[in-house]
């Protein structure tokens, strides 16, 4: 009987390498393989063209911004770390540079930026404000302020692999890519969860994946905007937009109270121009700066969205009626009960 939980363990581990290890790649330049990401040691080299396959295993740089590489066996029989991005999936087109060169954020982030108080995050991300002082108590310590955490959430997305960082509490999610197909304004990948963390379990993204099961992820490009869904489109996880990594690290910054060099700082764009703007002095979260047209906000307090999932729209809500006539200087229309103000979009 006592050999039967070490028989169980030794099966979870085989499997956690099994799903991983028939991902084949195309090496796209001469490559060292290393000992370890953090090992500088070369114990093996790949050329141009040669075919590797997944070891199951990943590794991030830590002398390198967004680096990461994959354990990989050649043909040959050797093994070691390569850098993930000199390999490309076999039988798979290769990502444009315009997303695998940015660092993708939530657009929410972007308001802090603008002056608006961190409190702000909690509409968004509630954790901060409802657990995290709670989840915190286990650590037998003072924990740092909410806020030392809180903006760090990006998604690293590469040829190989999609890397979903700082996630509530130091959280991440890793997915290898097993086939990836891209038009002009989507791109569908295939993917296995490889790993994920667990630090506090029930947030919103750890509850969608499982390890090592299988997902399909659309991401919807908007310029430097996206969107991702989960499974043919049914569940959309995140609005993103894509900056460079002196902006991601700017959120954390203002979040900290730190200072911001906002010369530096080049804000995303939609395909078509326009950016977002943002209220200090008003719950609504943000506007869009595009063409005038009519958009109908119900004022019925049960009418409210969620705000992780709708990210970019305005909470009506909280605002009286008489507050929007005088803000917005619009028509009232009562239609079937319900009251609406009718709202140029600048």
């Amino acid at each position: 009987m006592k050999k039967r939980p070490l028989l169980v363990l030794i099966l979870l581990v085989v499997y956690s390498y099994a799903y991983c290890d028939d991902i084949a790649y195309t090496v796209t330049q001469d490559s060292n393989l290393m000992k370890d990401n953090y090992d500088d040691r070369v114990i093996g080299t790949v050329s141009t063209g040669e075919t590797v396959f997944s070891q199951g295993r990943i590794s991030f740089s830590y002398s390198k911004y967004a680096v990461y590489g994959i354990y990989v066996r050649t043909e040959q029989g050797r093994e070691g770390f390569i850098d993930a991005r000199h390999i490309l999936l076999k039988d798979s087109q290769p990502l444009p540079a315009s997303v695998t060169k940015k660092t993708w954020i939530p657009s929410y982030y972007q308001q802090f930026l603008s002056g608006v108080e961190k409190e702000r995050l909690f509409d968004f991300e509630p954790f901060w404000r409802d657990g995290y002082y709670e989840h915190t108590k286990e650590w037998g310590y003072d924990p740092d302020p909410w806020w030392f955490y809180a903006g760090n959430t990006h998604y690293d997305i590469h040829n190989n692999l999609i890397y979903i960082a700082g996630v509530y509490v130091q959280d991440h999610i890793v997915f290898l890519n097993v086939n990836q197909l891209y038009n002009l304004d989507a791109i569908t990948i295939s993917v296995i969860c490889f790993r994920k963390s667990n630090n506090t379990p029930n947030n919103s993204l750890n509850i969608l994946f499982n390890e090592g099961e299988s997902y399909i992820l659309t991401l919807r490009i908007d310029g430097d905007y996206m969107d991702v869904y989960v499974n043919d489109n049914k569940e959309k996880i995140a609005t993103l937009v894509g900056v460079d990594e002196y902006f991601q690290k700017s959120i954390n910054k203002i979040l900290d109270n730190e200072t911001v060099d906002f010369s530096l700082i080049t804000w995303p764009r939609r395909a078509d121009g326009s950016m977002d703007s943002f209220s200090t002095s008003s719950p609504s979260t943000l506007e869009e700066t595009k063409q005038p047209e009519f958009i109908e906000f119900s004022i019925d307090s049960s009418d409210t969205e969620n705000p992780p999932t709708a990210q970019n729209s305005a909470k009506t809500s909280a605002m009286p009626l008489w507050a929007w006539f005088v803000v917005i200087g619009g028509a009232v229309v009562i239609a079937g009960g319900v009251v609406f103000a009718v709202k140029l979009r600048k």
